[in-house]
């Protein structure tokens, strides 16, 4: 009767720790990512030397305060502004119209259809993330993040917090939906 007991127990727990790793969202933690790509970059000397990363990107997502997400992007013969090394550039010009809402559930056929599958003379293709908190998490992230990694898709991911000016187009935009 023991071992009976002994074995259901451990079948649920098995299937209790399954179900719930499959239920974890992905987190993705900016400033822990750039602590991590830093330590990556510091040589043994303690000398960083650290790629420059690109404040906007051809393509750019904004994850507004409600995880809300937009998309806007640039045109193709300015691929990319600005990069942290550089000084960085009075602005781009972003107006509240141009900040496409995508609906949940849609953002991977989005992504898809308006960033991989469009034709570009860029070699890699450079899509920002701009997030209003410093924790972004779900499935899209995980998405995004994975095919960033993937090296045949030429992807060049940058995530970061979202800029005064994506702020103040989000503001104005957020508030004529109102």
């Amino acid at each position: 009767m023991n071992r009976i007991l002994f074995i259901n127990i451990a079948f649920l727990f098995l299937l209790n720790t399954v179900s719930c790793r499959q239920r974890v969202n992905h987190v993705y933690i900016i400033s822990k990512e750039d602590s991590i790509r830093k330590t990556a970059y510091t040589r043994p000397d303690g000398i960083v030397i650290m790629p420059p990363k690109v404040k906007y990107s051809r393509y750019t997502f904004i994850l507004d305060p409600s995880q809300n997400l937009y998309f806007y992007s640039l045109p193709e013969s300015i691929s990319s502004k600005g990069t942290y090394d550089e000084p960085e550039p009075d602005s781009i010009n972003l107006q509240p119209e141009s900040l496409i809402f995508i609906p949940k559930g849609t953002e991977e056929t989005f992504f898809k259809e308006n960033v991989l599958d469009q034709k570009s003379n860029d070699k890699i293709k450079t899509v920002c993330i701009a997030a209003y908190s410093d924790t972004l998490k779900g499935d899209f992230i995980q998405y995004l993040t994975s095919t960033g990694n993937d090296k045949t898709k030429n992807i060049s991911l940058n995530i970061r917090l979202a800029h005064s000016e994506e702020r103040e187009a989000m503001k104005y935009r957020l508030s004529r939906k109102n």
